[in-house]
């Protein structure tokens, strides 16, 4: 899934809690982080974005890696048990990292991507649908604007609800 995506998806999944800015922004540079440096060089030399970017050249031991790193479930988990030590306490944004790679599974194709959820215990991945199939984001982008949709309408329910009941 495209990183805006995943941003709307952790807000949206989130917007009740206090912490949810934390959750949208980890979520936003599980990908950032990866592709944010490869997208800077691209644009620096003139270039423009055509398709998916070549893994190529001297970023592509590194971007591997990182992409490895970034996406694992098991990183994460680690990452999390550390934190958990040190606060003393489960960090919740942390939450979003889990959601980004949740959603990552299913919509990575071998081809495009594919999510290594359990690097480095093992490099399997899932084969699910490609995000950028155009119907794929049609339907993801169609179904981000239906639950932001329900959730505004809620919110102004529960707000007209609670005034009418005081005024009666």
């Amino acid at each position: 899934m495209d990183v805006f995506a995943h941003a709307l998806w952790t807000q949206a999944v989130f917007h009740k809690y206090r912490w949810k800015w934390w959750a949208v922004l980890l979520s936003f540079l599980v990908d950032a982080v990866v592709f944010g440096p490869i997208m800077l060089v691209i644009l620096l030399q003139g270039g423009a974005f055509h398709g998916p970017p070549a893994i190529h050249g001297g970023f592509a031991a590194s971007w591997a890696y990182l992409y490895n790193f970034t996406h694992s479930l098991v990183v994460w988990l680690v990452v999390a048990a550390l934190l958990t030590l040190i606060l003393r306490r489960f960090w919740w944004p942390l939450l979003g990292v889990f959601l980004h790679i949740l959603i990552d599974i299913p919509t990575h194709s071998q081809a495009y991507f594919p999510t290594p959820f359990l690097w480095p215990l093992t490099s399997w991945t899932f084969s699910g649908i490609s995000w950028a199939a155009p119907w794929f984001m049609a339907l993801n982008y169609g179904s981000i604007a239906l639950v932001y949709l329900l959730i505004y309408r809620k919110a102004i329910l529960g707000r007209t609800k609670g005034l009418f009941h005081r005024a009666a």
